[in-house]
């Protein structure tokens, strides 16, 4: 084996450890997401807002802008997208769209869940703008345009976990 090739391989070995550990955390932001509904909304609001500013840490360096990005996911986690029915008043967003779409739960549903893929995105921007990858912000569309999508393919109790997969692979797709 030539010097060259075993550079090359040890490369590649590298690369793959590398995206099966961003694919790792990815599944761990889904697990939490769908343990938060399961077990209770701090599970999500907290561990996938952490699990996000590690990586903005990793990538910046800066606890500054961390701590903002914990504190914006936070947040941003805390809003709901329930619809009101029978059973639950809903969520104010889902109660919103519920109303202009005239109890129409499916569109009222997709619009909610727009809503909030706008709102989740917003955690990239600290970390996006500190990196200087203005064009990053394209990554938004990951969480704006998938969220609702997975609620249009009615997937069931994998939507839970699809929607926290969605959030960190679209925060790595603008950070990378």
């Amino acid at each position: 084996m030539s010097w060259y090739s075993f550079y090359q391989n040890r490369m590649n070995k590298e690369k793959l450890k590398e995206i099966l550990g961003k694919l790792g955390i990815i599944s761990l932001g889904g697990i939490l997401w769908k343990l938060g509904g399961t077990y209770g909304s701090s599970i999500r609001k907290i561990g996938v807002s952490i699990v996000i500013s590690l990586i903005c840490y990793k990538y910046t360096n800066n606890i500054i802008t961390s701590l903002l990005t914990f504190g914006i996911g936070w947040l941003m986690f805390s809003v709901g997208y329930g619809i009101p029915d029978e059973t639950d008043k809903g969520s104010p967003i889902g109660r919103f769209w519920y109303k202009i779409c005239k109890e129409n739960h499916f569109w009222a549903d997709i619009l909610t869940r727009l809503t909030c893929g706008i709102l989740y995105s917003l955690v990239y921007i600290p970390t996006l703008i500190y990196l200087g990858k203005y064009v990053g912000i394209l990554s938004m569309l990951v969480p704006i345009l998938g969220i609702p999508m997975v609620k249009a393919l009615d997937l069931g109790d994998i939507e839970e976990v699809l929607i926290g997969v969605i959030i960190l692979t679209g925060y790595y797709i603008g950070v990378i």
